[in-house]
């Protein structure tokens, strides 16, 4: 029974044909069951590929992809949320802990362009840190090769070779408008050069009487930005210099017969039609058949004639409408015209729609002509160079200008005809790795060659300018906000204040088993003091140590590293100042290597816990070592006096302190080192200051503010910092006249009876050698009164003039210089060294220094359209949303915002939400993955498993079980056949109404 298909047929009614009823063909119905069983497994991810015929009409295939993407939309499984908490209150969807991961710096990596890092940073003026000469080797899109070509009739070869070239003057530009780390380019340092070598012919013969002209026996073509050009011509002065040079590119040459034709896009008053172009003959112009010309008929879509032209070779065909205006967009030009000896017929080689260059001696590139008239400077310019001895064009230079600088057009001079495109003065090439302010951040930091000129050779090469290389261990350090950060030899970081006081330990008793008062210096190195207030005779001897330092008596002087006393002439109850300390003289010596002296008490200094039983170990000493003096003869104590700093309680001369004490050293935490402290002891009652002990950063005080590193205390005491770098401390300037005149830092507070409201104010100078050389090239100036950077605007203050200087007394790398202020919104805030430190004023208040362990090299890059780079390593941080973050380089991150979307789908709701009641569940629908499955094949490659059959017997052999039933329009199978399902009709449109069953059943699933 052809047209009737029955999966099982149990018995044939015999009569139905008797009863003369039609039985129409039909296609099984397909349950949305038998084809989930065939199409996905278990999870929902499809097992079954598609198959069309190979040869099959193209609506199968159409069917084909409908049931494709039904397959995939249908890949999905349901998932399930279970909802938190407890009771019947909602439960909210909430992102928490958000972070941004970020990255800076790291290895770059250039293929297929160079990067130039040899060299570092020289700010002085006229100091180009890199003139460069780029070849094929490595920029690979450069021509480099020998070429031939046909000059009358003759051949010769030439070396040819392109190259860019790159002038690069970097700097830290103080300027206004800049401020930042940049790379100046004047006029002439980016070009392109395309150098001929022996050179190409510039007039028509080699003596170069006429101008060259491309005729049917010369074939010249040189490489120009990449491409391949015919020189069309060259037109030179009487002094046989080259004028001009157009050069035509040379695309694929097209030869013709007459009788043949071939299209143009029209221009003008045909702008949008399509033109026809036929050859209407070729023939010689004289009875020798040397030369040729074509005859060329211009019609438009109609069939009319427009223009007719008739030229040699070398020429271009010009089409003109009937008021002498171009009609046709692209060039014709004429190669070569001449006859087919074979065949006997003339043909013409054309270079149809081509693209024709005019290169002017000394004039804008690309070339304009309204341009030139106006006499106005563009941003490139074109040098054409020849060799009148040889009569030949050597090279052909493109190279930038600087940015005219004019009256505006009302004048008759346009200017800044090219916006920013060139570099000048105001428009620097910024870093793009080592900014300082918002607009280096912005940019530009590339430049791509003839960047928005249109002209041929636009975006050619491009240069990069990446600042700093970021490859050198940096050392941080801050001073200001009355403390000093930096980090040791060690690499560990230290935090001591410019001054701090403790309160005085009740009671006169030492070694009273009371452990001292206990403070902690330094975040974490735990100290001890105590104060023994009564006053206490003692002995110095030769070779004592006094309050820390060494003391020798020879021949009756007293002497100390601070000046020497002559004991004959100390009497009894005299008044003797010894280090900073004034004491008083309780006998006429007694003898010539001892001198008793009174002193008002003496304070103890410990890493450990004052008891009785403290070790001599864990007391603190001075610069020469532990104290060590006795005790006098007939005093209380006659044993020695271990770690005893003596002080004289009335040090004070009209309210303020005199000099400062030998200093006592302060462990740092780690106890790898030490830093050198000044204290006065004001004892309750004794004095107008408040009582207390007061330590003070000790420096060395001189009559300048010291230049090298002799006279200057370093912190940490005597010793380097990380990478070598050095920090001292100079003392106090107390009269602004930029003379350091106290060893210690003084701050200029009411406690100390210091008018901290006072016109005159004291300032501490802080020095910094960013690369061990011993000098230090800058200087740091804090305000005594607010323990900050100095307040530089105050036209009060005669003395400091800035809050940081760098390159004091030109000590800088490279004999740079400047300066930083806060105060002034029109003065620097940040700066770069020559070295490569970043120096910056931070909250007002504090200078942060970033100082590389060696002088890093600057870096540019140059690249091209085939060249690629990488990034690889780099330092990575995490930041919480709102927080800050800042880099080993000193660069800071915040993260104001992490946008996020958080959904939650409640169970029977059709639309999302942010808020699940608490306890219940919800589902979502998840896609499966497709596992490279439902994909379209043809039966030219059958896949294996499971598949989707489309088209009937007669296009697809995969379908041939079903072929006794397609046997009329209207006939179609839609059924499941093992593990296949197949979708089959007699026509195309029967097919299509199968396959829409079986969509109708993927849709059911």
């Amino acid at each position: 029974m052809n047209g009737l298909k029955i999966r099982k047929l149990a018995a044939v009614v015999a009569g139905a044909a008797l009863l003369g009823t039609a039985v129409a063909p039909m296609a099984s119905a397909l349950t949305s069951s038998e084809v989930k069983s065939v199409v996905y497994d278990a999870s929902m991810s499809p097992v079954a590929n598609i198959v069309v015929g190979q040869n099959a009409h193209v609506s199968d295939g159409v069917w084909a992809g409908n049931i494709a993407r039904k397959v995939v939309e249908k890949a999905v499984v349901q998932k399930n949320f279970n909802g938190t908490g407890s009771g019947t209150g909602l439960g909210t969807a909430q992102v928490t802990d958000l972070a941004a991961k970020l990255s800076i710096g790291g290895t770059v990596t250039v293929s297929g362009g160079k990067t130039f890092d040899n060299v570092s940073l020289n700010s002085a003026s006229g100091q180009d840190e890199y003139g460069q000469s780029i070849t094929q080797d490595p920029l690979a899109f450069l021509k480099d090769e020998t070429i031939s070509y046909k000059f009358n009739g003759s051949s010769e070869s030439i070396d040819v070779k392109e190259t860019v070239g790159v002038q690069l003057d970097a700097k830290f530009n103080t300027d206004d408008d800049v401020r930042d780390l940049t790379a100046d380019i004047a006029a002439g340092d980016i070009n392109y050069v395309l150098n001929l070598g022996a050179g190409i012919p510039i007039g028509s013969t080699s003596a170069a009487t006429a101008d060259f002209s491309d005729g049917s026996d010369d074939n010249i073509r040189i490489p120009f930005f990449g491409k391949t050009y015919l020189v069309q011509t060259v037109d030179i002065t009487t002094s046989r210099t080259v004028d001009e040079v157009r050069l035509i590119e040379d695309k694929a040459k097209q030869t013709f017969v007459a009788g043949e034709t071939f299209t143009m896009q029209g221009k003008g008053l045909y702008n949008g039609q399509t033109l026809t172009v036929t050859v209407v003959s070729v023939v010689a112009t004289g009875p020798a058949a040397f030369s040729y010309q074509a005859k060329f008929n211009l019609t438009d879509a109609s069939g009319s004639l427009i223009d007719t032209q008739t030229v040699g070779a070398g020429s271009f065909v010009d089409f003109e409408d009937i008021e002498g205006d171009e009609v046709v967009s692209g060039d014709i030009y004429v190669d070569t015209a001449s006859l087919n000896t074979g065949t006997n017929e003339g043909t013409v080689d054309l270079l149809v729609g081509t693209s024709s260059v005019r290169l002017l001696d000394g004039e804008n590139y690309p070339y304009n002509e309204q341009v030139d008239e106006d006499n106005v400077d563009g941003p490139y310019e074109v040098t054409l160079n020849e060799s009148t001895d040889t009569n030949k064009l050597t090279s052909i230079v493109i190279s930038n200008q600087q940015k005219d600088v004019g009256d505006d057009s009302a004048s008759g001079e346009l200017v800044d005809t090219w916006g920013e495109s060139v570099f000048d003065d105001d428009t620097p090439l910024y870093s793009k790795w080592s900014t300082l302010t918002d607009d280096g951040a912005d940019g530009p930091y590339s430049f791509s060659f003839l960047d928005g000129t249109g002209a041929l050779g636009e975006d050619f090469f491009t240069v990069t300018f990446n600042g700093f290389e970021n490859d050198e261990e940096l050392t941080y350090l801050s001073i200001g906000n009355n403390e000093v950060t930096f980090r040791d030899a060690q690499d560990s970081s230290h935090t001591v204040p410019f001054w701090f006081k403790q309160d005085q330990v009740t009671g006169s008793a030492v070694n009273d088993g009371t452990g001292g008062k206990k403070f902690t210096f330094d975040d974490s190195q735990e100290l001890w003091y105590d104060l023994n207030t009564t006053t206490t005779d003692f002995n110095v001897s030769n070779g004592t140590l006094l309050n820390g330092v060494a003391v020798s008596i020879v021949s009756g002087t007293l002497n100390t590293d601070n000046g020497g006393v002559a004991m004959n002439d100390v009497n009894a109850g005299e008044a003797v100042t010894i280090n900073g300390v004034t004491y008083t003289a309780v006998y006429s010596p007694y003898s010539t290597t001892t001198l008793t002296l009174r002193a008002d008490g003496y304070l103890r200094v410990a890493d450990a816990e004052l008891t009785s039983s403290v070790s001599t170990s864990d007391l603190l000493s001075g610069l020469g070592g532990l104290s060590n003096v006795t005790g006098a003869p007939g005093a209380a104590t006659t044993a020695q006096l271990a770690g005893a700093f003596f002080y004289d309680d009335a040090n004070v001369s009209g309210s303020t302190i005199g000099v400062s004490t030998a200093p006592i050293l302060l462990p740092v935490s780690g106890d790898n080192y030490n830093v050198a402290y000044s204290y006065f002891v004001s004892e309750s009652g004794s004095n107008s200051t408040d009582d207390g002990v007061y330590f003070m950063l000790n420096g060395n005080p001189g009559t300048s503010q010291h230049t090298s590193l002799s006279g200057i205390r370093r912190i940490p005491n005597g010793a380097t910092m990380q990478n070598n770098k050095q920090m001292g401390f100079l003392g106090t300037d107390v009269g602004e006249d930029g003379t350091v005149d106290k060893n210690f830092y003084f701050p200029q507070i009411d406690d100390l009876g210091q008018d901290d409201g006072s016109t005159t104010v004291y300032s501490s100078v802080f020095a910094v050698d960013e690369n061990n050389s011993s000098v230090y090239s800058a200087r740091v100036y804090i305000d005594n009164q607010t323990d900050d950077l100095s307040n530089t605007d105050d036209d009060d203050i005669a003395s400091p003039t800035s809050d940081v200087n760098y390159g004091w007394t030109s000590s800088g790398i490279n004999g740079t210089s400047f300066s930083l202020d806060y105060e002034d919104t029109d003065s620097l805030t940040a700066g770069w060294t020559d070295w490569g430190t970043k120096v910056s004023i931070v909250n007002n208040d504090t200078v942060e220094f970033w100082m590389p362990q060696n002088r890093p090299s600057i870096e540019f890059v140059v690249t091209g359209a085939s060249s690629s780079t990488t990034v690889s390593g780099g330092e990575s941080i995490t930041v919480d949303e709102g927080e800050t973050g800042t880099f080993t380089t000193g660069t800071q991150i915040t993260v104001e915002d992490i946008t996020y979307t958080a959904t939650v789908v409640p169970a029977g709701s059709s639309t999302s939400s942010t808020t699940v009641t608490s306890g219940t569940s919800g589902t979502y629908w998840e896609p499966a993955p497709l596992n490279g499955k439902a994909m379209v094949y043809t039966t030219q490659t059958v896949p294996a498993g499971n598949k989707i059959v489309v088209g009937g017997p007669l296009v697809n052999s995969l379908a041939n079980s079903v072929s006794d039933r397609l046997n009329a329009a209207g006939d179609m199978v839609a059924e499941v056949s093992g593990s296949n399902i197949i979708v089959a009709g007699y026509t195309a449109e029967d097919t299509g109404a199968a396959a829409q069953m079986l969509i109708t059943a993927l849709d059911a699933i």
